[in-house]
């Protein structure tokens, strides 16, 4: 692996949460300003809105990521046929898409009383703010072919620059429509617009910097290709509805079952542990593409180390994190939403282990799916989903959302888990030491988590009477101190990982 390739990736790690950092500092402001101006049924509909225009990307039918993992074999031979028939059939397929699914927002905007039991009123602002998120997300499929080539070249960092100038734009707007007393379409049209703006930013950085060959967009459709593109996105598509059922299901649920007041409560009190979750997801998301690369040069000793070493800080970073903010969470809600959301602590200890337990899988599942020998895998996953939905359903009026949570606990990984750590073993013919390695690996990261709440709820006994920003304050640092050089380490340490055991090798 080259210097310089090991330079991006820490430069794109750094950008990377420089911009969760700026998310989350917006976040703290954009939602209590929200439920200050909108309330909580009003920002329950936004919530919701946003939440069917995630179930509307479904129509990707994994065509996205398969246009990005197939322009890694092709992105090295910039002369080749491949390379301008995946950009060119890619795009149109891409921009039709785009079309389809805002046709979607507009029909489905219009069954909101039918579909959510909304009332008469809620269900025209749903329509409408649906339909603007349906154009804001036509815009993206439309250009998704450029953060696709920034991917294949892995140049995230780009990326991640103009996901920073976006938000901030969105924020901006937000504030000053607020101020101008256009309610719950603030939110809406501040995303849309600088979602256009983003769309902009993303053509100059990606033609300009990352040296992506425009002149292909204009070449010939390619059945062939769309045909190679589509097997692959098939079983992405699967992978993406079987997540969109176990993860971007539940604010509808609890709309349903519990009302909007709860679906709003479910929008913010699990805040924190999201961000932990982008947090930790990013160390995967940044080096894939560079495992992919491995997998199609064919080397096999580096793709073993590299593997290894991520999962490592992985469970480490993420166990430690997680643990933390079971301890946090309580006096961060009190704080943060001025007493306003209401939240059982059994939800922090369920919602943390779900979490832990999902980045682990995560690291099998999508080191199968790049493989591009997935198999059965994708069913299985939507077998997951349609379990997690008919577990919720019966359980959230009996239990409300410790229900939901224990549904989620018990169904994500229960199908795919076996079966992508079988694909896993004999792709790179793990031994039974590195098995054994792995996971003591895991029970490591959960042990830190543990100790790190063992310290934190110390902290919290022995401290005096304080504000609670300050006592925040004081455990946020401990934990930094704790933490911090562990993850520095881990992160760096991955990037020449050992192996432990034997050297596995590809079939």
């Amino acid at each position: 692996m080259s210097t310089n390739i090991k330079d991006r990736y820490i430069t794109t790690l750094v950008s990377g949460y420089a911009l969760m950092a700026m998310q989350i500092l917006l976040s703290l402001a954009t939602i209590p300003l929200a439920l200050k101006y909108l309330g909580k049924e009003n920002f329950g509909i936004w919530a919701l809105c946003a939440q069917v225009a995630a179930w509307l990307q479904l129509l990707d039918a994994g065509m996205n990521g398969a246009v990005a993992r197939h322009l890694i074999d092709y992105q090295q031979d910039r002369s080749g046929e491949g390379l301008g028939h995946c950009i060119s059939t890619g795009f149109r397929v891409l921009f039709a898409q785009g079309i389809l699914i805002l046709a979607a927002a507009f029909c489905m905007g219009h069954m909101g009383g039918f579909l959510f039991n909304l009332n008469a009123g809620e269900s025209a602002v749903f329509g409408d703010v649906l339909l603007i998120l349906g154009v804001t997300t036509f815009l993206g499929f439309a250009s998704k072919i450029l953060p696709s080539w920034l991917y294949a070249t892995q140049r995230l960092d780009l990326g991640n620059l103009v996901a920073l100038g976006t938000i901030l734009l969105e924020f901006l707007l937000f504030w000053l429509f607020l101020k101008a007393g256009w309610g719950l379409y603030s939110l809406a049209w501040a995303r849309g617009i600088s979602s256009a703006a983003g769309v902009i930013l993303h053509w100059w950085f990606t033609v300009h910097v990352a040296g992506f060959p425009v002149h292909h967009l204009r070449g010939p459709w390619n059945t062939s290709m769309f045909k190679k593109l589509a097997t692959f996105g098939g079983g992405m598509f699967l992978l993406t509805l079987g997540t969109q059922l176990l993860t971007m299901t539940q604010t509808a649920l609890v709309a349903n079952a519990l009302g909007l007041a709860a679906a709003a409560v479910w929008a913010t009190a699990p805040k924190l542990f999201q961000v932990a979750l982008q947090a930790v997801s990013k160390l995967w998301d940044y080096r894939i593409p560079h495992l992919s690369a491995f997998m199609a040069s064919d080397q096999k000793e580096s793709l073993t180390r590299s593997f290894f070493g991520l999962f490592r800080a992985t469970a480490y970073i993420g166990g430690g994190g997680l643990g933390a903010i079971v301890a946090l969470n309580p006096a961060f809600l009190e704080v943060w939403t001025h007493g306003t959301i209401h939240w059982d602590h059994i939800n922090d200890w369920l919602i943390g282990l779900a979490f832990y337990l999902g980045l682990l899988i995560r690291c099998f599942t999508d080191f199968v799916l790049h493989t591009k020998k997935i198999g059965w895998m994708p069913f299985l996953m939507v077998c997951e989903g349609l379990m997690f939905v008919s577990a919720a359903r019966w359980l959230l009026p009996h239990y409300g959302i410790p229900g939901m949570l224990l549904s989620s606990l018990v169904a994500g990984g229960l199908l795919r888990l076996p079966y992508s750590w079988s694909s896993f073993r004999s792709y790179l013919l793990v031994d039974g030491q590195q098995s054994i390695d792995l996971a003591v690996t895991a029970l490591g990261g959960a042990a830190l988590g543990l100790f790190l709440h063992f310290i934190l709820s110390l902290i919290q006994q022995q401290l005096p009477p304080l504000s609670m920003w300050l006592s925040l304050g004081i455990q946020g640092t401990v934990v930094s101190a704790i933490l911090g050089p562990i993850a520095l380490k881990l992160i760096l340490d991955s990037q020449r990982a050992p192996i432990l055991g034997r050297v596995g090798t590809c079939k």
